[in-house]
Formats: C-alpha cells, sequence, structure tokens
C-alpha cells in the first residue's frame, strides 16, 4: 500500500522530466552553448544558493524580437525580465560574447557591490545572479545599429528571469556550494538543480509505483 501510494506523485513528475528532457533535446547547438557557457561560470563563484539555469523560450522570443530592432539600448518594453546586450562585428560566436560579460568580473567588488571607475559589471552580475534561473537569447545581423556607428555588426540579446542586478543586493551568498539550496532542489556541478531532484525521486522510487 505504501508504494501504491507513491503512484500519482511519481508519475507526475516522470511526466514533468520527460518533458523537460524532451524540450532540452529540441534544443538547438547553440541554445544548448548559451546555457551550458552560463552554468559553467556560474558553478565557478563558490555560491551557496546559485541556481541551475534553463533555456526559456518566452525569453528568447522577448529577446529575437528586440534584437531585430538593431538598437544599442536595453529593450524598455521587456517588462520584469533582465537583460544584457553585445555587439561585435566580424565572425559571431555566442560562446565569447557570454566571455565578454564575465570578464568584467575584476571590476566588481563584492563587499561594496560596486563597479570599479569608468568601468562595466552589470553584465558579470547578471549572468552569476544566483535565482536567475532562465535564459532566453537571440541575435541579430544588423547592417546599421542605432546609437552606435557600427555597421554590418551582430547584435546579442539575452533576457533573464527572474531578473538580477536589484540595488543594494549582492549576486549570491558566498559559502560551500550548494549549501543553501531551495528545499526539493540536489546539487549538480556546484549548482541547485530542481531536476536532478526528480530524476533521483522518480529513480528512487521506480520500483515502487509497479
Amino acid at each position: 500500500m505504501e508504494g501504491r501510494s507513491l503512484i500519482p506523485t511519481a508519475l507526475v513528475l516522470l511526466v514533468y522530466l520527460l518533458t523537460f528532457l524532451s524540450f532540452t533535446y529540441c534544443l538547438s547547438e547553440e541554445q544548448k552553448q548559451v546555457v551550458k557557457v552560463h552554468n559553467n561560470y556560474r558553478s565557478q563563484e563558490g555560491a551557496t544558493n546559485m541556481l541551475k539555469m534553463s533555456w526559456d523560450s518566452g525569453l528568447e522570443n522577448i529577446a529575437k524580437t528586440y534584437a531585430a530592432k538593431c538598437i544599442w539600448e536595453h529593450n524598455p518594453e521587456r517588462g520584469n525580465v533582465g537583460e544584457n546586450l553585445f555587439v561585435g562585428t566580424g565572425k559571431f560566436n555566442v560562446g565569447n560574447a557570454i566571455k565578454s560579460w564575465y570578464d568584467e568580473k575584476p571590476y566588481y567588488t563584492f563587499e561594496t557591490m560596486g563597479c570599479a571607475a569608468d568601468k562595466k559589471c552589470g553584465h558579470y552580475t547578471q549572468v552569476v545572479w544566483a535565482n536567475s534561473n532562465k535564459v532566453g537569447c537571440a541575435h541579430y545581423f544588423c547592417k546599421t545599429v542605432e546609437g552606435l556607428d557600427l555597421k554590418d555588426a551582430t547584435i546579442l540579446v539575452c533576457n533573464y528571469s527572474p531578473p538580477g542586478n536589484y540595488k543594494n543586493q549582492k549576486p549570491y551568498r558566498k559559502g560551500k556550494s550548494c549549501s543553501e539550496c531551495p528545499k526539493g532542489y540536489s546539487c549538480q556541478g556546484n549548482l541547485c538543480s530542481e531536476y536532478l531532484f526528480m530524476q533521483q525521486f522518480v529513480s528512487k522510487h521506480r520500483l515502487s509505483t509497479v
């Protein structure tokens, strides 16, 4: 009877997990790279509460619509989502673009939550914002870019949910990795993973559901 009582819960989790896995395998190689690069950087921070990121098609659609406008300023109509922008000429590589954001790390002082004079660090802090666990990006080749004296350039827009970069808040809590994960999450590669927990639950109870 105890085993049977687990059937509804296990089935719900199994359906949810299979839906997630099928969606993951439908991602393009570039989309997978975006998620992988973000998570690689996030896993290096030594954070107690860093969530693992996954792709979000809704955020991708926001990014795609705005990137096509070829404007070098933040999207004023993006709603309650975070946003990072990149622009460059020549051959575009999404991994290098995300790296340029993470490379702002030396300009950020964790204790004071401030940037070095005349430097930017908000792209870095958004990349490693602990509870920003959804990302969606798009890039567009622009003949000209409004707001910049550039021609034949590629704009990359990445949107994040929940958004980061709140004033007077640190991007994450320093300490032992995964030591303060939300309830129901498990540790995977120094990141708090909701989906690993579901996989473990289904695996643990698979014999009890037959």
